[in-house]
């Protein structure tokens, strides 16, 4: 089933096909592949330390951390594709050039720079060779999916602003509304796990470093910084768009049903219809929904915080 918003383009219905479970086990084999190619592209060069440490436990569980990531990325890539191309063909005219691109360009600008800083205040142990490039890989990798998932967000916003703008809502636009908020939850999820397994990355490096060289500082402190900045950037990603999209719903509960006066002899079954608007628009968020928003955000501290545990590896 599709719906048709008022801005002409058809949103398809939320019931999505999924691919068969060969496809996705390959493609599960093929980001475990990804990772496992860039760190070990060159092992032809590394040096018999370097052979003998990538068999400790600390460095196997950042390897399993970052074929973690590029696993994530290869599976949800094409569904994230598709809903940014769906998105893309809905935006608004000012949505593109008032919302997306400088929220882009400063996303990027940050990530690059919470990225190059620690390097260049204090270079770490070379544990395997041209380890900053890989590094860097890896981060540019996560900075193009999670970009995707952010701007596919704020398409979402200039979409729900112009929901809101309108002066009657059908059921096309309100099936449109509905599917606005079902993408935003996914793609919050979405971002929130890929930027919490970089933090997460991040934060063991730390213990690989130390397990190398033990004169190595942990710096768990910059890494809980870390994590904490990059929380607030997923918050400031987020809420925009969902205070937007609940901005957009109240509007279309009142265009169906206004509020009452106290007066009206309709009062309580007057009210009882907002209260069944309220549950299908989501605007009264429930204590789940407000738990899994809250671990999205929270996600990349959380993955921070684990600087703070002992040596898995030993």
């Amino acid at each position: 089933m599709q719906a048709t918003g008022h801005d002409g383009v058809t949103d398809a219905a939320p019931d999505v096909r999924f691919p068969r479970t060969y496809l996705v086990m390959l493609a599960a084999v093929g980001g475990l592949g990804l990772g496992m190619l860039i760190v070990y592209f060159d092992y032809s060069s590394w040096s018999h330390r370097a052979r003998e440490f990538a068999h400790s436990g600390p460095f196997l569980f950042w390897l399993g951390l970052i074929c973690a990531q590029t696993m994530l990325w290869t599976l949800a890539l094409p569904p994230l594709l598709g809903t940014f191309r769906r998105h893309w063909h809905a935006r608004t005219g000012t949505s593109v050039w008032g919302e997306v691109v400088p929220s882009a360009v400063v996303l990027t600008i940050l990530v690059v720079t919470l990225s190059l800083v620690p390097h260049l205040i204090g270079p770490a142990p070379d544990f395997i060779p041209r380890q900053f490039p890989k590094i860097l890989i890896l981060t540019a990798f996560a900075l193009l999916v999670a970009l995707i998932a952010s701007m596919a967000i704020w398409l979402i916003r200039g979409r729900a602003e112009a929901l809101g703008h309108s002066s009657s809502i059908t059921r096309g636009e309100l099936q449109t509304y509905l599917r606005l908020r079902t993408d935003l939850e996914w793609l919050l999820g979405f971002l929130g796990a890929v930027i919490g397994l970089a933090v997460l990355a991040s934060a063991e490096i730390q213990n690989v470093f130390h397990a190398y060289d033990k004169k190595a500082h942990l710096g768990a402190e910059g890494v809980i910084l870390y994590g904490l900045v990059l929380s607030l950037l997923v918050a400031l990603i987020y809420l925009p768009t969902f205070a937007t999209l609940q901005r957009t719903g109240t509007c279309i509960r009142d265009s169906v049903e206004g509020l009452p006066r106290p007066a009206d002899p309709t009062l309580e079954a007057r009210l009882a219809k907002r209260k069944a608007l309220d549950e299908l628009l989501r605007l009264q968020i429930s204590a789940s929904a407000s738990f899994r928003a809250s671990v999205a955000i929270l996600s990349p501290l959380i993955g921070s915080l684990t600087s703070l545990l002992p040596r898995l590896g030993g």
